[in-house]
């Protein structure tokens, strides 16, 4: 009997003061929204400038951001006019149409954002294209008017990226471009179709593991992107139990009974599981992966 499962992978979200140092994605990029005052107009919230502002009257007020492709994005600052402390929430789509995934939650802030020392929100990076902020409210400040001067939006593009992230650029349909996202339902994630060179929009078998056994034990093939060694590590995990598992690090070929041939882009790799690890006959199989941090 065989098993396939997901993935795993983990997330750490870090709080950082100060102005970042890599570049704003959001620099001079397109804003949709309100805006009712011709002298501040939606323009001023992306123009790296933050003597100047947008403005825009009553709450909720949202604006949204397009980077113009999709990226890869951990991290935005925001700059408030008069060190004002508004109150808002940001979100991340893939489509202008949503649906929008909530990264950053700030409803009850009470802390200004400055020109010197922006208001920074570090969050587990998510995929997207446009950044959506609505502002709620604001901590003692009385007034009607939002005032923005600068929002800025981090990450990495997905067009110059390399291995898992260039991959997910070509397939910019897909409904969920997280790791163990799977869209086609074919029980494989997008990390395991992208080692494996499947296609995550359709469901599609022809990729999946061949095995059988021998004297020595069983011995399993699969084809993998020779490219997935440097940005993933790749487990086969066995058992005769399902309860208790071990596993085989397949990344390399460093592991006695793995071997790799490598032609081209394409790996194929033979893992030998040993036939006196396999009690009563009975072996269950899968494969796990994560990403690299």
């Amino acid at each position: 009997m065989t098993t396939h499962d997901g993935n795993f992978s983990g997330t750490s979200a870090v709080t950082v003061t100060g102005i970042s140092s890599v570049d704003n994605l959001a620099l001079g990029k397109t804003v949709t929204g309100n805006e009712p005052q011709a002298a501040n107009p939606l323009s001023h919230l992306t123009d790296g400038d933050a003597t100047n502002r947008w403005s825009a009257e009553t709450y909720p007020q949202s604006v949204t951001v397009d980077l113009g492709e999709l990226c890869s994005l951990e991290r935005s600052e925001l700059v408030m006019y008069n060190d004002r402390a508004y109150q808002y929430t940001i979100e991340v789509a893939t489509d202008p149409a949503g649906p929008y995934t909530g990264v950053i939650a700030r409803t009850d802030n009470r802390t200004a954002g400055t020109s010197d020392a922006p208001v920074v929100d570090v969050f587990p990076e998510v995929e997207g294209r446009y950044v959506r902020i609505t502002v709620v409210g604001a901590h003692e400040y009385t007034g009607d008017w939002i005032s923005l001067s600068e929002f800025r939006v981090f990450g990495e593009s997905l067009a110059t990226s390399t291995g898992y992230r260039k991959w997910l650029t070509e397939y910019p349909e897909l409904s969920g471009t997280a790791p163990d996202d799977d869209s086609d339902g074919d029980h494989l994630s997008n990390l395991l179709e992208y080692i494996l060179r499947g296609d995550p929009r359709h469901f599609d078998q022809n990729h999946w593991i061949t095995w059988q056994t021998n004297t020595e034990g069983c011995q399993l093939k699969l084809n993998r992107s020779s490219d997935s060694v440097n940005d993933s590590i790749q487990l086969l995990q066995y058992s005769s139990d399902m309860e208790s598992w071990r596993s085989i690090d397949f990344t390399t070929d460093a592991n006695s009974g793995v071997n790799v041939e490598t032609n081209e882009a394409v790996d194929t790799v033979t893992i030998l599981i040993p036939g006196g690890e396999i009690p009563d006959d009975q072996l269950f199989w899968r494969m796990r992966a994560e990403l690299k941090l």
